[in-house]
């Protein structure tokens, strides 16, 4: 093989790695970045447009806490924004909205399990 060949193929070896690489890092990222599955342990601080929310996720004896708010912080686009949590055994738990630039809302759930799927959402 030439050196010119060899050069080509070790070229498209390393960009096929390359975009394997980038493959599989892109499919274990999260679905969005306002939408989180965490367990035990985790806190997460999503972001969209127009809002913003924190919470923490802690264990015990059997059953996740979610705990947080959710904050409006564009006044101007009168749409509200708010938390939605899904738990073990098809519970579903959603916050009050938060309305208003500044308005900050809190939220607290218990329930079975040791997961949460929790997403920051903008009007209903």
């Amino acid at each position: 093989m030439s050196g010119f060949r060899q050069i080509a193929a070790v070229g498209s070896a390393v960009a096929l790695i390359a975009c394997l690489g980038v493959g599989s890092a892109q499919a274990s990222a999260p679905v969005s970045p306002d939408r989180q599955f965490g367990g035990c342990g985790q806190s997460f601080d999503p972001w969209i447009w127009g809002g913003e929310a924190h919470w923490v996720n802690s264990c015990k004896n059997g059953k996740i806490t979610v705990q947080g708010w959710v904050k409006d912080t564009d006044g101007l686009d009168n749409e509200c924004v708010y938390v939605v949590a899904k738990f073990a055994a098809d519970i579903t738990e959603v916050s009050r909205d938060a309305c208003g630039g500044g308005n900050k809302v809190a939220f607290k759930w218990t329930h079975a399990g040791s997961i949460a799927d929790v997403e920051l959402r903008k009007t209903r």
